[in-house]
């Protein structure tokens, strides 16, 4: 894994919309684990109630609320169904202050309550926003980029085509290879002469996506399975692992692997700066 300078100037995140240090601090490991545990609280508040029958979206916006102790930060959102995404999660910017004020889970549905078959939609999209709560350098560095209007068409279009192919076709070793060899040869014709800091800034944002969404689709795939022991019915492609349909771990380790790259240029080509430098001050001395 690739590490830049905690010394970055990143934009400064609004208390609503992360948890204190105090209950983050720690490692990456930890704050997966404690972002993890959020959704096991949310599971065994909502599951009782799916049990009794249906759960009104106000009600789903009652138990975020109280699993994260906070009001306001989690928008819960119904929106009309998507043939293509069951759900999604978002970031709000405020107009005034141009810094992140919330977040949205959103649920597609036609159905004006939720029931269990809605579950992994749920807990999918929680765990992004709890993602987000528990990693402040996730919500600095969207931050930072949304300031910058760095979220245009074409970064959109290769994190969608590349990084988020929902059925990638074929399977085995040579067939991630070549599709991973696609990914690395179109990502850096889209990072090409970038300054460095841009490319860093894009390679650390796609990073924590990808991250998010396997910690996501992990979180999914753990109740999803639970539900189908406890006899429930379960959609056949929920039963899937999306974090392994989508190779999200090779995709992450690519990414860490072309930053370890674009870091070595840059220090060599200060390395040389420098040298040369000093070779012309050592030139003009007497």
């Amino acid at each position: 894994m690739f590490i830049f300078s905690k010394n970055m100037n990143y934009n400064s995140i609004s208390p609503k919309v992360k948890l204190p240090t105090s209950v983050v601090r720690g490692s990456f490991k930890r704050r997966t684990q404690i972002a993890r545990q959020y959704s096991d609280k949310l599971f065994e508040d909502l599951y009782p109630r799916f049990l009794h029958g249906k759960v009104s979206f106000d009600r789903l916006q009652k138990s975020v609320d109280s699993v994260i102790g906070k009001k306001g930060t989690i928008s819960v959102i119904k929106y009309p169904y998507d043939k293509v995404y069951a759900g999604a999660q978002d970031v709000n910017i405020s107009e005034y202050t141009g810094k992140i004020s919330g977040y949205t889970l959103e649920v597609n549905t036609d159905k004006k309550a939720l029931d269990m078959s809605d579950f992994p939609t749920i807990i999918h999209e929680f765990q992004h926003c709890v993602d987000m709560l528990c990693n402040p350098k996730y919500a600095s560095r969207y931050q930072k980029l949304s300031s910058a209007q760095m979220y245009g068409d074409k970064y959109n279009t290769v994190a969608e085509n590349l990084f988020y192919e929902l059925e990638p076709e074929g399977s085995g070793h040579k067939y991630k290879t070549r599709l991973l060899n696609k990914i690395e040869y179109k990502f850096k014709s889209f990072l090409k002469d970038m300054p460095f800091i841009r490319k860093v800034d894009y390679i650390q944002d796609m990073r924590y996506e990808l991250q998010s969404e396997l910690n996501a689709y992990q979180v999914e795939h753990k109740y999803v399975k639970r539900l189908k022991r406890k006899r429930h019915e379960i959609l056949k492609s929920d039963l899937a692992d999306g974090s392994k349909t989508l190779l999200l771990k090779e995709k992450i380790k690519l990414l860490n692997r072309i930053g370890n790259e674009y870091i070595k240029k840059e220090r060599l080509k200060l390395a040389s700066q420098y040298h040369k430098k000093l070779k012309a001050a050592g030139d003009k001395a007497p």
